[in-house]
């Protein structure tokens, strides 16, 4: 369990040649898990890591010494083995800070497409270690992109009710203007053979062909 007591201390800063260092994490984010909490216990002790308090009062854990992630071996391992799960946590954490910083502005958000798939694969294999501000940006990314899904399938539907909708309506039409010529056939037939002589088979044979 310590490579995820590891998760929570470490970082990547970017903007600084991705130098690692150490970070302090609220004690009630390690607690959550009592095996973890005895870790950190244990550590506290040997002085390995450091119990403070923030200026609000709220506990916090860190790493005694940034000297440590390259001096204490177990540690420089885990990190040369995670310097992708660090440098991209860092990247995501980057991009939730200016979201927020924007008043959460959809347009910050983690676009539709191989890079929010990425997000969310990141998000389900490293859930424990990622601190909530880059679970909230990657949720609400996923929100967003399921939203637009929904409003193109609406509209994909009112399309096709549309279609539907005129397709019946030439379908009618087509019925009522026969159904029309049908009804008024006699009355025609009357008047053809009344001014033509015909009779009523001929006068009937002449309006079919006409129609």
């Amino acid at each position: 369990r310590l490579p995820e007591v590891f998760a929570h201390l470490l970082t990547v800063r970017l903007d600084e040649g991705r130098t690692h260092s150490a970070v302090r994490v609220p004690r009630t984010a390690l607690d959550a898990d009592a095996a973890i909490g005895t870790i950190v216990d244990a550590f506290v002790g040997a002085r390995l890591f450091v119990s403070d308090r923030t200026m609000a009062g709220e506990a916090v854990i860190s790493i005694a010494h940034e000297s440590l992630i390259s001096q204490w071996p177990r540690l420089a391992r885990w990190v040369a083995d995670n310097e992708a799960f660090l440098e991209r946590r860092a990247q995501l954490m980057i991009e939730a800070q200016q979201w927020r910083h924007h008043a959460e502005e959809p347009a910050r958000l983690i676009p539709t497409g191989p890079r929010l798939d990425e997000a969310e694969d990141f998000l389900a294999s490293h859930v424990k270690a990622l601190p909530p501000a880059i679970t909230e940006y990657i949720g609400a990314s996923t929100r967003l992109h399921r939203s637009a899904g929904k409003l193109v399938w609406l509209g994909l539907g009112a399309a096709l009710a549309l279609l539907i909708i005129i397709s019946v309506a030439a379908t009618l039409a087509t019925v009522l203007s026969i159904s029309t010529r049908a009804a008024s056939m006699p009355v025609a037939i009357a008047l053809l053979t009344s001014f033509t002589g015909l009779s009523g088979a001929s006068a009937s044979s002449s309006l079919a062909m006409r129609i």
